[in-house]
């Protein structure tokens, strides 16, 4: 069998490919926020040959009575230049809870934890001695009553 043939009879569904398409278009479009929105002339009422107030008689306004302060921005989507891939950026509380929050005592900087936690312990990837050796417990008491 040719390798298109493969191919085609992996990807049967020929909508899939439109499918996906259409989910991307629907998570790269911006929701519109009702906060916000601006309405033209908030907070600068005032009409032609009238002075503005200072700045200082807009600090002495109630929190009420202010504009709404601007947010900011948000950061474009760290998928939206990939036009094949869709990347959850939400925060999924079951990983949060897996990963340190601060830096373990006995290392002094990021990289140096983040090599530590690189190497794979486990009798598939490493010898058996070495296994051993970082799996002992660094105090080894016997079984029985201690005097």
């Amino acid at each position: 069998m040719s390798q298109r043939k493969l191919v085609r009879r992996a990807f049967a569904d020929a909508n899939a490919h439109k499918e996906f398409k259409k989910e991307k278009r629907k998570l790269t479009a911006e929701p519109v926020d009702p906060e916000s929105t601006v309405v033209p002339g908030w907070g600068e009422w005032a009409g032609e040959g009238v002075k503005p107030k200072s700045k200082r008689a807009k600090k002495r306004l109630s929190r009420k009575n202010r504009a709404p302060e601007k947010k900011e921005a948000k950061k474009p989507r760290r998928d939206a230049s990939l036009p094949t891939v869709i990347i959850d950026e939400s925060l999924h509380k079951k990983t949060a809870s897996l990963q340190a929050s601060h830096l373990p005592l006995l290392y002094s900087d990021a990289s140096q934890y983040e090599r530590a936690m690189a190497g794979s312990l486990g009798r598939e990837y490493n010898t058996e001695r070495a296994y051993t050796a970082g799996t002992r417990p660094e105090i080894i008491k016997r079984a029985g009553v201690q005097h």
